[in-house]
């Protein structure tokens, strides 16, 4: 979000203004007259800038939390901040203390340029995310992060797919029989007329090798995969939630799928969240590769309808061909209230971090790190409810993010840095690379781009006086239930939690 503030600052730094919280600071007044060099050399400017006093007043803020990217002048000089970057819950707000919509500054011709610097800002792209944005659909069938995600939600152990070699393998074995084989074995015999009926043989044959392949190689039964990501922020109370489903069937069906809360299931261990906005639909696969969303033809397979129940949030009859799979996406947000506030502060030396951390759950958490300034404080493998850990005591475990997620179990620094798979990585490394895609190194990393959940991504929070803590949980808040003329058998459930902590000054 970009927020401009300058001549009407005052009301909207009013305290009974909904946008107070996201000005980075105190207002004291505004300036009437101030130096415009540093926004000049911001834009690249080829012209010089005049303001009025009257129609172009600057916003006087005493910064208290965020980073000043701009200042009006770029030296020992300058006096007041004129663009400023902080986090507000899992978002950015660059606060900008003029108005870019009056005169002149609307006709200056670098004006578009601090637009668009101030958009890339805000969105937080890396470069190596544009350099990938025209590349065409690797082998692997996607460029987007989200695409492999799905792809590895959507296998299941008890379906082994048909590989593309297997069917190769049995069209070269069918030509061998009706052709060389074949030819070889008459004119053995002296027999060429009953090839009239090894013909036929070999078309029976294979048939039947085809059939026994259909009915042996999918599961008996409909299979899913669950995936629950829930983000809190601890400073707000603001939770958001996005869950995965991917729903397999092994014949023609149509099925029921609804979001529950596990409150209805009287799980008392689960905060309770108050949730607020709740959406359901498709997870579709990003790009242009078969099946993807920016395709410009399509094909239906199956002619039916399905319906949605907008008061409960339900999916009714999605139809499932034979074999097929179906992916449902899901995100929600709501409010939670924190009881357990970290005392978390920042080494005034090292930089490192530096506190107490109690687990804030009344659930263990497993597989536990805590992520600030570019570095991992990895907890371990379970964090039990109740329990508290000092930062120091594990500093010396501590890695650079980049170092930490693109090594072998726990980030050891005996394993080896591996390379990213577009084909085989875990769900459990995917998630944790959406996570923090930029800091780990973005595509230039995995080779494929992350557009499409690109809110996942809270590498923007960890160098703006923020900690998240990352762990897996064997509980999540919300839980897919999936009616259809056969149970649905749960393969797979995943659930990870991060909450996202203020560090405060050291004391």
């Amino acid at each position: 979000m970009i927020l401009f503030a300058g001549k009407e600052v005052a009301r909207v730094a009013a305290e009974d203004s909904p946008l107070s919280d996201l000005v980075p600071g105190k207002i004291t007044g505004t300036v009437d007259q101030w130096n415009t060099s540093g926004l000049e050399n911001y834009g690249n400017a080829q012209q010089r800038l005049f303001l009025s006093p009257e129609k172009n007043p600057l916003a006087r803020l005493e910064v208290t939390d965020g980073r000043v990217l701009l200042r009006d002048q770029e030296n020992a000089q300058a006096l007041h901040p004129l663009i400023v970057r902080s986090v507000r819950g899992f978002g950015m707000v660059v606060y900008v203390a003029f108005d870019i919509d009056v005169p002149p500054l609307d006709d200056w011709d670098s004006s578009s340029r601090v637009l668009e610097k101030l958009i890339a800002v805000g969105r937080n792209a890396g470069e190596e995310d544009d350099s990938l944005a025209g590349s065409g659909v690797n082998y692997a069938g996607y460029q987007d992060l989200s695409g492999q995600l799905r792809s590895q939600l959507e296998k299941f152990e008890s379906v082994t797919p048909v590989q593309f070699v297997w069917i190769a393998v049995l069209l070269a074995f069918f030509v061998l029989i009706i052709g060389p084989l074949d030819f070889y074995l008459l004119r053995k015999l002296d027999r060429f007329h009953w090839t009239w009926g090894t013909f036929p043989a070999a078309v029976i044959l294979i048939a039947v090798i085809v059939v026994m392949m259909s009915h042996t190689l999918p599961a008996d039964s409909p299979q899913m995969n669950q995936l629950h990501i829930v983000d809190i922020d601890a400073v707000t109370g603001t939770v958001r939630g996005t869950d995965y489903l991917a729903l397999y069937s092994p014949e023609i069906d149509a099925f029921d799928v609804k979001l529950e809360t596990k409150a209805m299931a009287q799980n008392n261990s689960i905060p309770p969240v108050e949730k607020q906005f709740v959406t359901t639909g498709w997870h579709g696969l990003p790009g242009t590769g078969l099946g993807a969303l920016g395709r410009a033809s399509f094909q239906t397979y199956i002619n039916h309808e399905y319906q949605v129940d907008t008061a409960v949030t339900e999916l009714q009859s999605i139809p499932v061909q034979h074999g097929g799979t179906k992916s449902i996406r899901s995100r929600w947000s709501g409010k939670m209230e924190v009881e357990t506030q970290p005392e978390l502060y920042a080494d005034p030396i090292s930089g490192a971090l530096r506190g107490t951390l109690t687990n804030p759950f009344d659930f263990d958490l497993f597989e536990v790190e805590i992520v600030f300034d570019g570095k991992v404080y990895p907890i371990g493998r379970t964090f039990r409810a109740g329990e508290s850990v000092d930062i120091f005591d594990i500093s010396d475990q501590s890695q650079g993010v980049d170092n930490y997620y693109s090594r072998y179990q726990d980030g050891s620094s005996k394993g080896k840095r591996r390379r990213w798979s577009v084909m085989e990585e875990s769900t459990q490394r995917i998630v944790r690379q959406m996570m923090f895609n930029q800091s780990i190194g973005g595509a230039k990393y995995t080779g494929l781009i992350n557009r499409y959940e690109e809110f996942h991504d809270l590498s923007h929070v960890l160098s703006y006086n923020r900690a998240v803590l990352v762990a897996r949980t064997s509980q999540g808040n919300s839980e897919y239930v999936v009616d259809g003329d056969s149970d649905v058998a749960l393969e797979s459930g995943k659930n990870f939690y991060r909450v996202v902590f203020k560090v405060n000054a050291a004391p």
